[in-house]
Order: structure tokens, then C-alpha cells, then sequence
């Protein structure tokens, strides 16, 4: 690349420029070009699992398992509603913490655990069925 060699494995991109059904979804999240968490943004089984899939990760810990969601995109007000939305909704405690100054929401108590994965219900996609420990 420019002139450099590296190490890599074959990958593929897929990349769309043009596509505007997708118009509408980027003035939504990205007003302004500032990345934002909606507040038309619909809570549901289907809407955190896509994100689990996505931004989502879990590990296992000696005292359990921890799950957790990549939102240091977003500003920490933004979190704070979601975490707030989750916790109003659906009864589940994730802690925001914050990693290099952006905020990042975790839970690791069994009891959101368990719950967090009986309301998302199991993976409906082979590929993502590590995530879910």
C-alpha cells in the first residue's frame, strides 16, 4: 500500500456510497455528522441483539461472565440514557465506565446476565453464538 509491504490475510469490503435507503438512518444517528444515540431509537429484543452482534463482546471472569457494548462513539449523556433506558425497561444494571475519557457500558452481575440474554433470546446467527456465554 503506497509503496509499503504488509503482512496480511485475504479480506473482503463491501462498501456503498451511494445507497440512498440509508440516507434517512444517517441523518438519525449522525446529525450534524456528530454521532448520537436517537431518541426514537426503539428498544426491543430484536433492536439489542443486532447491537450485541455488533458492538457487543463477552468474557468470562472469576467472578462470572461480563457483558458489554463498544459506545465510546457516543457521548456520555447518550450512554447514560441508554444504560437508564435499559435499567426503566427491561430491570438490566450496566455501569458506564469510562476507558481514555469515552464512555463504555458493561454489566457483570449475574442477574442482568441472565436477564440480558433472556430478553435478547438465543443467536439467530450461527457466527454469533460465541457471544453468548
Amino acid at each position: 500500500i503506497k509503496g509499503k509491504l504488509y503482512k496480511v490475510k485475504q479480506s473482503y469490503k463491501v462498501v456503498s456510497r451511494v445507497d440512498l435507503s440509508l440516507t434517512d438512518f444517517h441523518i438519525n444517528w449522525y446529525p450534524c455528522n456528530d454521532k448520537i444515540i436517537p431518541n426514537n431509537f426503539v428498544i426491543s429484543p430484536l433492536s439489542i441483539k443486532y447491537w450485541f452482534y455488533g458492538d457487543g463482546s463477552s468474557s468470562y471472569t472469576d467472578s462470572g461472565v461480563r457483558i458489554g457494548f463498544s459506545t465510546h462513539g457516543f457521548c456520555l449523556k447518550d450512554v447514560e440514557w441508554l444504560k437508564n433506558k435499559l435499567r426503566y425497561y427491561i430491570g438490566l444494571d450496566f455501569n458506564v465506565n469510562l476507558s481514555y475519557g469515552k464512555p463504555i457500558m458493561n454489566a457483570s452481575s449475574g442477574e442482568t446476565i441472565a436477564r440480558f440474554f433472556d430478553y435478547i433470546g438465543p443467536p439467530d446467527l450461527d457466527c454469533f453464538k460465541y457471544k453468548w456465554k
